[in-house]
């Protein structure tokens, strides 16, 4: 039963805002999860720990429902005794304004149709998709960086950036109308004549950009084709079995219906193809149909209703939680999809400022910390986001009313405001590191990217849910919201200016073996059609090959079961 809040409980607080991921979500289950997560934590710790946990709820600052929180009390070791601090947990439970979902069928057709995406990426103009192009800039200059081999300097990386904004100029248009990579390189030259530095880096740029477009197509055609394979083994399975018990042909897949004196065969494709089907369409339908609702930016679409509601239970969240006085500081911590949600809902509230008076405005200044986990805000603007216009105003108004971090509530006069720490898995299909959300103009920070690994073996799924048991994903969330950690409030000084770099949480890292682990999953599907025409041609070749996929099928399942093991 929860506490109705009494005069106790509208002390200053800080208020930790909670955006769960896709899929069929219960109300208070993932925040839940969260506090259990911080509780367990700072039980094995001396100087800070949790209590008196309780659900409670409040009257709406902006609507008629009651709010519900749940707060606890964090006792910190302090000069002369302990120091009790008050926090409130509140969740932005988007999942009811998802409800309904697409069907499993459209969101197979819409996933399809996602496949030719890096191919029209990498024959587009060079001009367009700037925020993608930009990105992969950005991820470029990580890798050097990381490499410690960087032959450039940062005023190089800021000539080109300039050069490249300067590229979508009404000027650069009329000048160099198709937009191609050689002629920003001759714009480049003319730009920066004794540079050539900046040309290089700019060659380094469009190598990087086709190599990661080339791995995201084989990834993506890797998927799709799964899903064709385990189609045709459920086909292939049932037409032996219908041979083997009927001694007759099905017609239909006679194709397929390659010899199965013994049926075995058959059992294995049938329960391989339906196995497959079960996990995908759950997939589907749970998961991707969520995404697809979120990610229809037409507003002529029916579905776009559907992200506009998602959209408004997290500004209405941060409206509700901004509105308190008692309110101090504002921690978001969001998994998943969630963390689009909230990035989404905070530059929102960026743009409901700038239209307001200033007495009008909310104090976003009490926005401290942005943590997500497992992330595809990346993912979503190259899928979904990074289409170009064919008009040059558009796309600079697009850009303009978005805002990124070079915006608010993320800087705020001209210093950073909100720290926004990303927390991914190499392991976890769905995270990466963030690049996108950069200021293109390089004035602010960028997104501060921290790698993990929670799992010994990289399963994809269970690499995405995994990160509330990572013990260093959850120091880092305690010392983030009970102890202020990485704040950009009150920064160190280096030479007499506040060094906001220092705050830095580090780059992490992941386990060696992983991305090769990756490449053998990727093969399977590879192999499964291999097995498929080679069977279906009676060629000698199919033995080998249907041995070797269950030999690497099976070295993969037993190595993730001797992963479990502690």
């Amino acid at each position: 039963m929860t506490q109705r809040s009494s005069s106790e409980g509208s002390r200053d607080y800080t208020a930790v805002v909670y955006f769960h991921g896709m899929g069929s979500q219960k109300r208070y289950e993932e925040v839940s999860r969260l506090i259990d997560a911080l509780d367990h934590y700072g039980h094995g710790l001396s100087a800070a720990r949790l209590g008196d946990i309780h659900a409670k709820s409040e009257t709406s600052r902006i609507g008629q429902d009651d709010c519900t929180y749940i707060e606890a009390i964090c006792q910190h070791q302090a000069v002369g005794g302990f120091r009790r601090d008050r926090f409130r947990f509140y969740e932005a439970y988007w999942a009811p304004a998802a409800a309904g979902g697409v069907p499993v069928r459209e969101v197979l057709r819409w996933m399809l149709g996602r496949i030719p995406n890096p191919l029209l990426s990498a024959t587009a103009p060079w001009r367009l998709r700037a925020r993608l192009r930009t990105a992969y800039l950005f991820s470029l200059w990580r890798r050097l960086d990381r490499s410690g081999r960087n032959p450039y300097n940062r005023n190089t990386l800021r000539r080109l950036l300039d050069s490249y904004q300067a590229f979508e100029a009404p000027e650069q248009w009329r000048a160099y109308p198709r937009g191609r990579f050689c002629e920003f390189v001759e714009s480049l030259r003319r730009r920066y004549p004794m540079d050539a530095s900046a040309v290089a880096l700019a060659r380094a740029w469009r190598s990087h950009y086709r190599r990661c477009e080339a791995l995201n197509q084989f990834v993506l055609l890797s998927l799709g084709l799964a899903m064709g394979v385990a189609a045709l083994l459920a086909l292939s399975g049932l037409s032996g079995l219908y041979r083997w018990y009927a001694g007759a042909s099905l017609g239909l897949v006679e194709w397929l219906d390659w010899r199965r004196a013994d049926g075995w065969e058959s059992v294995l494709a049938v329960l391989a193809g339906l196995g497959s089907f079960t996990g995908i369409g759950s997939f589907l339908s749970n998961y991707m149909g969520d995404v697809q609702l979120w990610t229809t930016y037409e507003e002529t679409e029916e579905k776009h209703r559907k992200r506009r509601d998602i959209l408004e239970v997290g500004v209405s969240t941060f409206r509700h939680v901004l509105s308190d006085a008692c309110c101090k500081r504002v921690v978001v911590v969001a998994h998943s999809l969630g963390s689009s949600v909230a990035c989404d809902a905070l530059l929102h509230l960026g743009r409901y400022n700038r239209a307001r008076a200033p007495a009008d405005r909310l104090p976003l200044e009490k926005l401290d910390q942005f943590v997500t986990l497992g992330s595809p805000v990346d993912k979503v603007h190259y899928f979904f986001e990074s289409e170009a216009g064919r008009y040059h105003r558009y796309n600079r108004v697009k850009e303009e009313v978005r805002g990124d971090l070079g915006h608010a509530p993320f800087t705020a006069r001209g210093k950073p405001q909100i720290h926004w720490i990303n927390i991914w898995d190499r392991a976890d299909i769905i995270s990466g590191p963030l690049e996108s959300p950069n200021d293109l103009r390089m004035k602010a920070l960028p997104v501060d990217n921290l790698e993990v690994s929670s799992l010994r073996f990289p399963a994809p799924g269970g690499s995405h849910s995994a990160y509330f048991g990572n013990a260093t994903v959850v120091g880092l969330l305690f010392r983030a919201i009970f102890d202020q950690a990485y704040s950009y409030r009150d920064p160190p000084l280096a030479a007499g200016r506040p060094d906001f770099k220092a705050l830095g949480v580090g780059r992490g890292g992941g386990r060696a073996y992983t991305a090769p682990l990756q490449a053998l999953m990727l093969l399977l599907p590879w192999m499964g059609a291999a097995y498929l025409l080679a069977a279906g041609q009676d060629s000698s070749a199919a033995p080998w090959l249907g041995g070797t996929g269950l030999a690497l099928l099976a070295a993969l399942a037993g190595l993730s079961l001797l992963a479990r093991k502690p």
